[in-house]
């Protein structure tokens, strides 16, 4: 299967591509790299990716990027009669090359069902690069080293999301409207996760978070010590009730920037930050494409493989080193996320200290 794949590409056959990566906004942020580097591989290529509604705004304007199909829905009924519609059409402009970087193996049946030529997923590659895949990258690095089959064998480059002239002239509005001045240090804090707007929170997602008290002491001291302009971030109206706490524990009222912006307006106004402090979430992911200085606080989640993908001269990660993290998916039960109970508010700030730019 690999010799005929190899054989295609290098007749040139390769004509139409079928991308597929249903995720949340860092996931797909993860795979921007390698998108690029499939475009400089099939230049003249007709590419078409399936991803999500939730996280489109993060492909919407990547000029590597030909066509985009969304799919979410979340009914049994309504996934299968868009995947039905998706998969005549596949079938009728006839693809040569599906690369599948999400890990669901229906996909790869979708694929076939659709009469893709063929068929290019992380299964197919690591049964042939075994170890090489890498289990201790970065998962931007994953993405790109699992394409070296198609001859891909190139370093990742930088995450990508873009914004349009109308994204900064409503950040603009909202900057003057709000009196932030360009003297004035801004400081975004993003405390939440998207995984909240689920009805009930997994403990894994709570035990992400570090405590209310301790947003609201660090961002009395960066006013205090830096004149600073705290915003506090959130990208669903879930998170409202954690922000609004740490809201009211300060002296002096945050601006409150939930659901504010889309992810390409957000991509823009964090530029606008002197640091940007955050747990393990879509937007650090944001920021990071941006060279937004960062700092990013993590407990249960793998740093090794989500740590903040850009110039190691513009973040730092908080952490502590415990015996149990990082937990999430080893099936432990926490009840007690120490993991981000020990980051203090000095840990936090001293980070920031090191990258911010004042």
């Amino acid at each position: 299967m690999i010799e005929e794949l190899k054989t295609a590409i290098g007749r040139g056959e390769i004509k139409k591509i079928l991308l597929i990566q249903v995720s949340r906004v860092g996931e797909l942020l993860f795979v921007t790299p390698a998108i690029r580097l499939i475009r400089k591989k099939f230049p003249e290529s007709h590419i078409i990716l399936i991803t999500s509604s939730y996280a489109k705004d993060v492909v919407v304007g990547n000029l590597n990027i030909d066509e985009l199909l969304f799919f979410d829905e979340k009914s049994f009924f309504s996934k299968a009669t868009k995947l039905k519609r998706f998969k005549n059409m596949i079938k009728v402009q006839g693809y040569d090359l599906a690369v599948i970087f999400n890990k669901d193996e229906g996909w790869k049946e979708f694929c076939r069902s659709a009469s893709v030529k063929h068929i290019f997923d992380r299964k197919t590659s690591k049964s042939f690069l075994g170890n090489e895949t890498g289990n201790m990258n970065h998962s931007v690095e994953g993405s790109v080293r699992f394409l070296k089959l198609l001859g891909i064998d190139e370093k990742p480059g930088r995450m990508e999301i873009s914004y349009s002239r109308e994204d900064k002239e409503v950040v603009e509005k909202f900057l003057e409207t709000s009196g932030i001045r360009k003297e004035i240090p801004l400081v975004v804090f993003n405390p939440g996760c998207g995984q909240l707007m689920r009805f009930k929170a997994r403990r894994s997602t709570l035990n992400r978070l570090w405590e209310e008290k301790k947003f609201a002491q660090l961002g009395e001291r960066f006013i205090r010590e830096f004149n600073a302009v705290i915003a506090i971030n959130g990208t669903s109206r879930y998170e409202e009730k954690f922000t609004k706490r740490i809201s009211r524990i300060m002296s002096k009222p945050p601006l409150m920037i939930i659901k504010k912006f889309s992810i390409n307006q957000l991509a823009y106004f964090l530029t606008k930050a002197v640091v940007f402090i955050t747990v393990d979430t879509g937007p650090m992911h944001v920021a990071a494409s941006m060279g937004v200085p960062i700092v990013a606080l993590y407990g249960p989640t793998d740093k090794k493989k989500t740590y903040p993908y850009c110039d190691e001269r513009y973040y730092r990660i908080v952490a502590k080193d415990l015996s149990c993290s990082p937990c999430k998916g080893k099936g432990l039960s926490c009840k007690d996320n120490q993991c981000m109970k020990q980051i203090t508010v000095d840990d936090v700030f001293m980070a920031a200290k090191e990258v911010m730019k004042i």
